[in-house]
């Protein structure tokens, strides 16, 4: 089977082809483009074989404008939805359907855990938890890394937008110039926030708690900390793959 996955974030829109379960590539596109990310599909599908097409999404104005693109296209999707899965129960009902995707993923992944801890660094850091049987058990929302760095720029007279500078040395000692203090402070509290976190889940959920974070900032918040257990870029997109099985046994479409 071929399938192309799209997860519109408030951000980016990611997509990834599955061929017989398996991802075999990614890509990304802006969110606030719709219009060039239907095109792009659409390019991607005419060299598939009969793909579905499955959408994830957390912004609905996006998701309504991709989905009329493409059916101008000619081209129909399938919605997964917090109500069309069983593999996360007991949820309250705004919960983004990206973080049951990611928990779904990590739950296919990790099946040797008893308890998952699972953080996404995107547009918002969340962290949802649930045990092995799908059992949600809560979670925390935050801003994300990337727009604590838009908002010290916009909020400020002074403070230099510094996001497109990610990556670069963190001081692990307090600094004495401008951008070295945005950066490693911003990068070192994140740390702090996501640590305290794991800590407080530990605490209440149980102390093995396995911690498997995925998202487009985690890799910058990596390298910082000693308590990320698995890092898995591609996890949403996973779950949502796996959601999408389900729905079609489900549906009774296998």
């Amino acid at each position: 089977m071929n399938r192309i996955v799209i997860n519109i974030g408030n951000s980016r829109t990611s997509c990834g082809q599955f061929h017989d379960g398996g991802l075999v590539d990614t890509w990304d596109y802006s969110t606030s483009d719709m219009i060039n990310a239907a095109a792009g599909i659409a390019e991607w599908v005419h060299t598939m074989k009969e793909p579905d097409l499955v959408v994830c999404s957390v912004v609905p104005a996006a998701t309504k404008k991709l989905k009329r693109c493409l059916s101008e296209l000619k081209i129909d999707t399938y919605q997964i939805t917090c109500q069309s899965q069983n593999v996360v129960q007991g949820h309250y009902p705004t919960i983004g359907t990206d973080r049951i995707a990611s928990a779904a993923g990590a739950l296919h992944q990790y099946p040797q855990e008893q308890i998952l801890l699972v953080f996404d660094f995107g547009t918002a850091t969340t962290l949802t938890a649930v045990d092995k049987t799908g059992k949600f058990l809560g979670g925390y929302i935050s801003l994300g890394l990337g727009k604590i760095f838009d908002s010290l720029h916009r909020y400020t007279a002074q403070l230099p937008d510094l996001k497109q500078a990610l990556g670069s040395s963190v001081s692990e000692t307090p600094c004495h110039d401008t951008e070295s203090a945005i950066i490693s402070g911003s990068v070192l509290g994140h740390v702090g926030l996501f640590e305290r976190w794991v800590t407080q889940s530990r605490k209440e959920l149980g102390s093995k708690a396995a911690v498997i974070v995925t998202g487009g900032y985690a890799r910058y918040l990596a390298p910082y900390t000693k308590e990320i257990d698995y890092l898995e870029p591609n996890l949403t997109l996973i779950g949502i793959n796996l959601l999408a099985d389900q729905a079609r046994v489900l549906e009774g479409r296998v």
